[in-house]
Order: structure tokens, then sequence, then C-alpha cells
């Protein structure tokens, strides 16, 4: 994208009077998106765009890229599959994703690809679409997730930087689909404690034990280093 200049993009966005210049685009890729083109994201988007895939380059300019990402449902009524990495570790990003979220159609999203922490509202929100099928998802400090509700849930991919009580919503819940599981603690991460422990004693609560085909638990901290883990919801092109 950095062959696009911003100059030959408001010279599109002049001459289709701010409508989408491709109205019928149903699939939006952007890789290596550079804070340079991300006012321009908007302009490529309509309400046939169901599934947006975007990587960022590192440090995006984090005001202009929440104000970019707080539009998506607007622009995209219909969501389906959402990719957003990496992001901005900041409280102004984890509003625009929140907030993104709360107003997405919540019987459209099928994969919510974002390695964002999130509200409470919008936490309350995700693990309870009815429909989704694939997650990958941050959790920042002592966190509580309301009891999971995902009936079509087949992968999850969750970061975690500190303890363990986020594992409390996954008791009993509603997971009857799940096949793959990775969990991997983030680089900031110093504390593991007795996770394996509570992990089986949750899993145990839930359909996953008969359901459940692969599971990966990185060791990686920011004191030791292990390969990088793979995951389906990691893959950019589906």
């Amino acid at each position: 994208m950095d062959r696009v200049t911003p100059e030959v993009m408001l010279a599109l966005q002049l001459s289709t009077n701010n409508e989408p210049l491709l109205p019928r685009l149903q699939r939006f890729v952007c890789k290596n998106t550079t804070g340079a083109f991300i006012p321009s994201i908007p302009l490529f988007l309509s309400a046939k765009t169901t599934d947006l895939n975007i990587v960022f380059t590192p440090d995006p300019p984090t005001v202009m890229l929440a104000l970019t990402i707080v539009r998506f449902p607007t622009l995209c009524p219909r969501i389906t599959n959402l990719v957003l990495k990496p992001l901005p570790r900041n409280p102004t990003i984890t509003e625009a994703v929140s907030e993104m979220l709360l107003a997405c159609n919540r019987d459209t999203l099928r994969t919510f690809v974002v390695d964002s922490p999130l509200t409470e509202d919008a936490r309350g929100v995700l693990y309870k679409l009815p429909k989704l099928r694939k997650l990958w998802t941050t959790i920042r400090g002592p966190t509580l997730l309301p009891r999971v509700t995902l009936p079509d849930l087949e992968a999850v991919y969750i970061q975690w930087d500190s303890g363990c009580d986020w594992l409390q919503g996954f008791r009993e819940a509603t997971i009857g689909k799940l096949k793959t599981v990775v969990l991997r603690p983030t680089s900031e991460s110093t504390r593991i404690g007795n996770f394996l422990e509570e992990f089986q004693s949750t899993a145990l609560t839930t359909s996953a034990q008969s359901t459940l085909s692969k599971f990966k638990r990185s060791l990686f901290t920011r004191h030791s280093h292990g390969p990088r883990t793979t995951h389906p919801c990691l893959d950019s092109d589906k």
C-alpha cells in the first residue's frame, strides 16, 4: 500500500463523492497497512463487504486507527469474518475495538481475530455470539469472563498476561463443537501458576473433553523463548 500515496487516495475520494470505490466488494484484505493508508480504508468498504482482514505495520497512529475501527460496523453492517492485527496495547484501542464489537451484527459474526483486550461490556457480547466459530482474543490483568455460551465455536486462541481467573468463564460453558485450543502467555507474563491444573479442572465441566482434538499451550514468557505458535485463527487467508 506504500505505492498508493495519500494524494492519490484524496483524489479518488473526491472523484467518488465519498461513495465506496468498489461498492460490490465482499472481501477486503490489506497487509502491511501503513499509518498513511489507514484513513483511506473506509473508501473501499460498503454494505456488501462481509470479510475484513487487515494486518497493520508496527506502531500505527493510535487515534486515526481508533477512529477507523469504530466505523467498521456502520460501513459493513453484516461483517462475517473480522481479522485485525497487530494492534497497539493502548486504552484508546481497547475502547475502539470494544465499541466496534458492540455495534457489530451479532447474528452474522463467525470469525473474531482481534488481538486487543476488551471492556467488560464487550466481553459480555463476545463470549455469547451465537454463530462464532473462530476466536482470537487477548486478556490483560485480572479479568472475569461471563459464562461462555458459544455453541458453534470450533477454535479458540487466547493470550493472557497474568492469573487464570478468566478460566472460570469456561466452567460449564456451552462449547459443544470445540476442536482446537491454543493458550499462550503474553511476553509480559511473569507468573504462570498452576494453570494446567486449573485448565483441566475447568475443561472437565464442559463437553470439550469429548470434542477437543488439538491443544497447545505455549510456555513463552519474557524470560524464555520458544517456537512460534500457529493456529487456524491466525491464518489471515482463511
